[in-house]
Order: structure tokens, then sequence, then C-alpha cells
């Protein structure tokens, strides 16, 4: 190779095309996290309705208000009797249930006889010893369990008996029926609540999680970025 050759010329630079910007790397958007986020945080809110609503309606199932703190008649109540002993009330029409409530820390007794009904015309009116729905309630040291039930056919005053009771000295309380239907309506209605409360939960709170995480991950790839 001759050493005097000349060397060969450089390449030309490639020329910049007026006008064109240099390439720069966007931003990182953060537009999916957030409504990730955004679709478990409603999740989680309806959740918790549900949750409230399930709670509800299983506390409407519960006799709460038949039994005061006192052990005497509750706000559901709407008449109290000491038993044995007779007492005429103004009742609606519809169910009513008789509790008994047992003073003293006693959880088991019972009526030694049948409940005795009288209606506004005279007649008697037929009462079910043995309640299609069994309830019971405590309040303290009182305990109370339905005994009883009868159907009011018209709305008006109502004499009621009752026998002796085993223990002694309990008091019986009538309160406002619920129906067999109606009660196993809530019952199934409040599992379906907390299925749809668990299921919810458990499709939110994984959400949640990563939707916080893939923003935490965005919004340091942004601060990355120069704006």
């Amino acid at each position: 190779m001759d050493a005097s050759a000349p060397n060969p010329p450089a390449p030309a630079p490639n020329p910049q095309v007026p006008g064109t910007p240099p390439v720069v790397a966007g931003r990182t958007s953060l537009v999916g996290p957030v409504v990730l986020t955004s679709v478990a945080a409603l999740l989680v809110v309806a959740a918790v309705v549900v949750t409230v609503l399930v709670v509800r309606a299983f506390a409407g199932l519960l006799p709460l208000g038949v039994v005061g703190a006192d052990g005497g008649a509750g706000p559901a109540a709407v008449g109290e009797s000491s038993v044995p002993g007779t007492v005429e009330l103004e009742l609606e029409e519809g169910l009513h249930d008789v509790f008994l409530v047992l003073p003293g820390g006693q959880a088991h007794g019972g009526l030694e006889g049948e409940v005795l009904v009288v209606g506004p015309d005279g007649g008697s009116v037929d009462v079910d010893d043995a309640p299609g729905v069994s309830i019971s309630a405590a309040r303290g040291d009182h305990h109370a369990f339905n005994v009883a039930a009868f159907r009011a056919p018209t709305a008006g005053e109502y004499t009621l008996t009752f026998p002796p009771s085993t223990p002694p000295d309990a008091l019986a309380v009538v309160a406002e029926g619920q129906e067999v239907p109606s009660f196993l309506a809530g019952v199934f209605g409040t599992i379906a609540g907390v299925l749809v409360a668990v299921a919810l939960g458990v499709v939110a709170i994984p959400l949640l999680i990563t939707g916080i995480a893939w923003w935490v991950v965005r919004a340091s790839a942004r601060r990355r970025v120069p704006a």
C-alpha cells in the first residue's frame, strides 16, 4: 500500500432537517392507575354500604326492643303483664308475639298453661303456643323468648290472660309479630348481603393495592422525566 496516498475524505455529517426538534421522551401517564384506584375505591365504598345495610337488616330480625334495660317492656312492646295476670291492650290488626321475660339471669322457663285472648267482640282468639319462628333476646341479666303468638283479626281492645310461669315472677310482654315468610326472606337476604359484601371486598382490596402501587411507580417515573 502506498504510504503517500491521500487519506479518504471523512463522511459528511447528516444534514439536520430544518425545524425538526430533537426527540424527547414523553412523561408517563397516570390515567391507568388513577382509573384503577378510583374503581377499587368505589368497590370498597359499595362493600361498606352493603355491610351497613346487612347489619341493619339483621338487627331488624332480632327482638332488640322487646326488653328494656330494667327488665320491663322495651320500646318495641305494645304491652306487658305480670305472670299470672290479665291485661287489656289496644292492638293493631295482624300477628302478635307473647314473650316471657325471666329475671335473675335465668335462661329457661315457660308458662304452665295456655294464654287466653279475647277480642273486641268478646270472642276468643286462637293462640299458637308453638310459634313458627323461635325468637330469644337478652338484656343484662334478663332473658326473653317467645312462648305464644296470635293474630288479631281487627284493630281494637283485646284482653289477654296469662297462666302462672316456671320460674315464678316472670313478665309477659306483647309485641308485634313477624310473619314466617318475611322472617325467612330477611334471613336469606342477610346471607345474600354478606356474600355480596365479601365478594366486593375480595375484588376491591387487591385492585386498590395494585392501583396504589401502580400509581406510585408511575409518579416516580414522571419525576425522573424533565417537563
